[in-house]
């Protein structure tokens, strides 16, 4: 089964393979400090990065997965989202892909909520602002298509959908507690289609395990995305065009 990790190319089965693989980066990685505690991060030349988390005490918190995005969306970020259950140094944003002015960008195409394995170091940051943030999109599903006609004749889309479509995914969340009231925030998660520019079948450089990887032009921008070999049936080609529901990582540059 495809996991955020297998995606770019990590085989993490059980709680001790995440420490152990914690421990292994920890030594390759570069340190981040921020008041939580620190990152160390450890980027591959295939762009593979994962984000390892330490509480100020120095204990593992947790370890986070991203990738070296090529392609850069403009969000206007509105609001943190740090959970309930997240550590100290978790977190995601939201805000709006391509926002209609630069000087109030609380506005845009649609509204999107990404996960930040570097959360903490933007702690503080005044929003809202415009930013260039690094966007990576971690498939869950993916179907490909080797013409934008074949995309429009699929029983998959039967109309419902454009090539270049982006709907982010609601998820319902009970606030302050199990007695609290049910809001719905955005999950960071998305249905994408995208024609694609660009792809590459990439090996990690730790585990020489393969992963695809496809730049798309999609509804606001560009976005990179990235699939476990499992979810690949046939191979993704330039000019086609790819409908996922995937996960979002990003980080505000």
């Amino acid at each position: 089964m495809a996991t955020h990790f297998s995606t770019i190319g990590f085989a993490l089965e059980t709680p001790e393979d995440f420490r152990i693989l914690a421990a292994m980066v920890t030594d390759l990685g570069e340190i981040f400090e921020c008041p939580a505690g620190r990152y160390v991060r450890w980027a591959g030349d295939c762009g593979a990065e994962l984000w390892v988390q330490y509480n100020s005490d120095g204990r593992f918190l947790d370890i986070q997965p991203h990738f070296s995005a090529q392609a850069t969306m403009r969000i206007g970020v509105t609001t943190r989202l740090p959970r309930p259950t997240d550590t100290a140094l978790d977190g995601a944003w939201q805000g709006w892909a391509d926002p209609v002015e630069d000087e109030d960008p609380s506005q845009g195409r649609y509204l999107l909520t990404f996960e930040a394995p570097d959360f903490a170091l933007h702690h503080d940051l005044p929003l809202p602002i415009l930013a260039g943030v690094q966007l990576a999109a971690f498939a869950h599903r993916l179907d490909l298509f080797e013409s934008e006609d074949a995309f429009y004749s699929s029983p998959l889309v039967a109309g419902r959908l454009n090539a270049q479509a982006f709907i982010p995914s609601a998820q319902p969340v009970r606030q302050g507690g199990r007695n609290g009231p049910e809001t719905e925030p955005l999950s960071a998660e998305a249905l994408v289609c995208g024609h694609i520019l660009k792809t590459e079948r990439l090996i990690n450089d730790l585990t020489g395990r393969p992963f695809y990887w496809l730049l798309l032009e999609t509804d606001g921008g560009r976005i990179d995305l990235l699939a476990d070999p499992e979810l690949v049936t046939t191979e993704p080609q330039t000019g086609g065009v790819a409908m996922t529901v995937c996960w979002l990582s990003g980080r505000i540059l």
